[in-house]
């Protein structure tokens, strides 16, 4: 047979190059697309990858901000001068800012584990818990409390619930506003306003009492002369005598102490000021054949101040004779003065010293622990003190001396 006549069959070789060439092209391909998905990711990571950066800021810049309103709501806390006390749904405390833990004598610490118990609350049930419960809260109510301490505070009292964001309760808070010092100006502003009724009807009893004062020294007095100084009779007639004038005494320290007066303000220089009434001061005592030890300091001693002289003079004159009594005949008296904002005059005594009781009455008009005394002295003191705006302060133990302190503030005009 001829060989250029036989049929041949497709060739292996070229039909797996061709295969191979198809698998070649099917790979690329999807090396074509996994590079573009791989592109395509990397894109996507990139625009998540910035996302979550840019999330990341605004979440620091949010915490940032988170941070400085705690810490300005925590310091506006600190700063306000009531008192906050702060509580849970379980009635614990969570919080006590500087006030409350000043005004009711606690830490924070201690508040927390054991909680606020005082030995008396008037209004036990306007509390934080109390609230919680009924859900109405308390405003401004007055409750007065014993503290531990047994110091007695006469408080302003409010209550408010405390919201999460979801707006269920949270807790509740109290808030104490210390209004004792209020309370005792207000009894004090009675008592001023009853003494007052007491002295206008006393000075019209005095000057209606001085009037027939005055006869009696007169006959006394033409009686006197009527005896012989050998006459048993004299010594009672000048027991009469004295007795007159020493009620006439009283009757006019009543009108002075009723008497309603304006202060003349003017400059002075203090320390001849002190001088002088220092020496009046001897030289009565000297009449009585009395003696005094005077320390006197002023600082700087070319101090000037502005008040009334006679006023003041009047002032320490008193104190000065107080200071004298609380010892025997010869006394040792300090007499010092100061001033920065305020001019203080303190008079100083060794003596025997004031009780706590009477220390409490001691500016009262008429009370008096001598025999002698008509218990306006102090009573005027601190009358004048107060037409000057300012404050008489005392300082005493039994056995340890009397230290009293006049404080005039500066432009009384």
């Amino acid at each position: 047979m001829d060989e250029k006549n036989v049929k041949r069959g497709p060739d292996p070789d070229i039909s797996k190059l061709s295969d191979l060439n198809q698998s070649f092209l099917s790979f690329n391909g999807l090396i074509e697309k996994l590079n573009t998905s791989y592109q395509n990711l990397e894109e996507r990571f990139g625009s998540l990858n910035k996302q979550l950066e840019e999330t990341n800021y605004k979440l620091r810049q949010a915490l940032i901000e988170n941070q400085k309103a705690q810490n300005f709501l925590e310091k506006l806390t600190e700063s306000v001068p009531s008192g906050i006390v702060v509580y849970d749904l379980e009635g614990n405390i969570t919080m006590m800012n500087r006030a409350a833990c000043k005004l009711l004598k606690i830490d924070q610490q201690t508040a927390m584990l054991h909680g606020l118990e005082f030995v008396c609350d008037s209004n036990p049930e306007y509390s934080a818990v109390r609230t919680m419960q009924t859900q109405s809260p308390a405003v401004s109510e007055e409750k007065r409390i014993i503290l531990k301490t047994g110091e007695n505070l006469t408080v302003s009292f409010s209550t408010a619930l405390l919201y999460d964001e979801y707006d269920h309760i949270s807790g509740a808070l109290e808030l104490y506003h210390d209004i004792s010092k209020i309370r005792r100006l207000e009894d004090e502003i009675t008592r001023v306003k009853t003494l007052a009724a007491l002295g206008e009807m006393a000075a019209t009893v005095a000057h209606e009492v001085r009037n027939p004062l005055g006869g009696i020294l007169g006959f006394a007095a033409l009686l006197r002369k009527d005896f012989a100084d050998d006459d048993p009779r004299v010594k009672t007639v000048d027991k009469i005598i004295k007795g007159v004038e020493n009620l006439d005494k009283s009757v006019s320290s009543l009108l002075n102490y009723a008497q309603e007066v304006h202060p003349a303000i003017s400059a002075v220089k203090i320390k001849p000021f002190i001088e002088e009434i220092v020496t009046n001061f001897r030289m009565t005592l000297a009449q009585n054949e009395e003696l005094s030890n005077i320390d006197v300091i002023v600082s700087p001693e070319s101090l000037e101040w502005q008040f009334d002289p006679q006023h003041i003079s009047q002032c320490l004159t008193n104190l000065l004779l107080n200071a004298h009594q609380a010892q025997d005949g010869h006394s040792e008296i300090k007499l010092s003065v100061v001033a920065d904002d305020k001019l203080s005059i303190m008079i100083s005594d060794p003596g025997a010293g004031i009780s706590e009781e009477n220390k409490k009455k001691l500016f009262t008009p008429f009370f008096t622990t001598r025999n002698s005394g008509t218990g306006l002295g102090l009573a005027t003191v601190k009358k004048l003190v107060l037409l000057h705006k300012g404050e008489v302060r005392v300082d005493s133990e039994i056995g340890r001396g009397t230290d009293i302190t006049l404080e005039i503030p500066a432009n009384l005009h």
